[in-house]
């Protein structure tokens, strides 16, 4: 986006810069292999919804579901923040994570026996 040219709603978008955002996209891991959330679940932190997940996967690297959430309360936030997830009435427990979801070292793409 060009913000040197002029275009419709410029003016509105400058002024929600100017004041910041409230909220923002985070990835929650679930402690529970079990858990299959899709998308849309309530998230919970300190007994109040804090959030909704956006969408959620298996993350085979990580050996752990893996959901992005849409999270308003900058304390549920932060990176370890214990939050939970409630799936169609049952909470599973997950903790935040600011940055890489992934396995950057490749340990579980590697041999556990050392053969590689």
């Amino acid at each position: 986006m060009d913000w040197s040219k002029d275009f419709v709603g410029r003016k509105a978008l400058l002024e929600k810069k100017r004041q910041g955002t409230r909220n923002r996209i985070v990835s929650i891991i679930l402690s529970d292999k079990r858990a299959i959330p899709l998308g849309n679940e309530p998230v919970v932190a300190d007994g109040k919804i804090v959030g909704r997940t956006t969408s959620a996967a298996f993350g085979f690297r990580i050996g752990a579901p893996v959901a992005l959430a849409n999270i308003a309360d900058p304390e549920a936030r932060r990176t370890g923040a214990g939050v939970v997830i409630d799936i169609a009435g049952t909470r599973f427990q997950g903790r935040v994570v600011a940055g890489a979801t992934f396995d950057p070292q490749g340990h579980r793409m590697r041999s556990v026996s050392g053969v590689q």
